[in-house]
């Protein structure tokens, strides 16, 4: 069986706790990026568009180059 990488793009609900003093500073915080360490939590994707299929590697994860 052959590997392939699907590239696509799409629209993610996400959350994630950030610790703060108010709801302003929660904001603040995650406008500038300075949420710490933490991921966040996936809840969903929706208007799912498929960019680019191509045949990789599966040791390298690197696409295999084709003969055009």
């Amino acid at each position: 069986m052959k590997t392939y990488k699907v590239h696509f793009t799409s629209d993610v609900w996400e959350s994630i706790n950030i610790e703060a003093n108010s709801k302003k500073e929660a904001e603040d915080l995650f406008h500038k990026g300075e949420w710490g360490d933490e991921a966040p939590e996936e809840h969903g994707k929706e208007n799912l568009r498929l960019d680019v299929v191509e045949e990789v590697d599966p040791t390298t994860d690197r696409p295999i180059e084709k003969d055009k």
